[in-house]
């Protein structure tokens, strides 16, 4: 998966709803189910290609994370499926943190295609992550340089 470029403007949908960052990238034909179009399960692995690209934009490549006691697990994920992708769709995943606890923060995503007039939301997702350590299973706080990666490229963000 190849996103775009970090300076590359966003589309003009994904802008609009406030998003700063997004990670684009072809639909192959191994996600296609028997209808014809992404089968659902593969929006969360979409899901997870923002995510890990956006911190790798942030400065963090997820391989480094653990050197930042940052290792996070999923505790709560909300979908809305609006329309249907197709193979050989191009598709953007918006991604953009909206909340920062102690230990846990949510995560909106939308999942975009640019196509014409306007453009077509395909998804909208909240999830909400925890950091936690993976040796003792306890969740941990937020490490301040992951903190302050976030808040430079979303501002203020409730809960900070």
């Amino acid at each position: 998966m190849v996103g775009i470029r970090p300076d590359a403007p966003l589309p003009r949908g994904l802008a609009e709803r406030g998003y700063r960052f997004c990670h684009a990238f072809r639909v192959p034909y191994r996600d296609i189910d028997q209808q014809g179009q992404v089968f659902n399960a593969n929006y969360m692995a979409y899901i997870d290609y923002g995510f890990t690209e956006y911190f790798r934009y942030l400065g963090f490549p997820w391989r480094e994370m653990e050197k930042y006691e940052f290792d996070v697990a999923v505790v709560r994920a909300v979908l809305d499926f609006r329309a249907p992708a197709l193979l050989d769709d191009v598709l953007y995943v918006g991604v953009q943190a909206t909340r920062l606890g102690n230990s846990s923060f949510d995560v909106r995503y939308c999942i975009w295609r640019d196509d014409e007039p306007e453009g077509t939301v395909i998804l909208e997702a909240q999830l909400t992550y925890v950091n936690y350590d993976a040796r003792t299973r306890r969740s941990r706080p937020i490490p301040p340089v992951i903190r302050e990666a976030i808040a430079r490229v979303e501002g203020q963000i409730p809960g900070t």
